[in-house]
């Protein structure tokens, strides 16, 4: 019975050893897929996120996620997307409300600043470099936006 305990005892030290251990903040960011309703929630509700309108089966929006995510690896930053084939239903059918807030929209990707539930600025989707374009894309709009636009 005492060895019992004494096993507990060290295996619990131990466990909280790790746990302490690996315990460290992760700041890394991530993609959110997002629905119609949650985004009319969001522009509503006047939020600040970043938007992008994907499709599951666009090359050129597979090569921005793998940007993304070699950007998201390093930075807490989160990007909600609406994937417009998987959502084609509520797109078609929402299509006044999308005009109204994205009157650019024409393509995809496209990917959005959203302040206060407004489209402020889009990113700009080059060949080259996508990644340095993104990440000063990011860096520029909060400390704009942080100094009060």
């Amino acid at each position: 019975m005492k060895l019992i305990l004494k096993q507990l005892l060290i295996l619990s030290f131990a466990l909280t050893f790790i746990s302490g251990c690996s315990s460290q903040k992760n700041i890394q960011g991530r993609i959110i897929d997002i629905s119609f309703s949650v985004l009319e929630q969001k522009i509503n509700k006047k939020e600040d996120f970043i938007l992008q309108f994907s499709k599951r089966n666009c090359p050129h929006c597979l090569l921005l996620e793998k940007t993304e995510k070699e950007f998201l690896r390093k930075n807490e930053i989160k990007i909600f997307r609406f994937q417009i084939d998987e959502n084609q239903k509520d797109f078609n059918e929402n299509q006044e409300f999308i005009i109204s807030n994205f009157p650019d929209l024409d393509m995809v990707p496209s990917v959005y600043w959203m302040e206060k539930g407004r489209a402020e600025n889009q990113l700009p989707i080059i060949e080259e470099d996508q990644y340095l374009v993104l990440k000063k894309w990011i860096t520029d709009n909060q400390n704009y936006y942080k100094e009060g636009g």
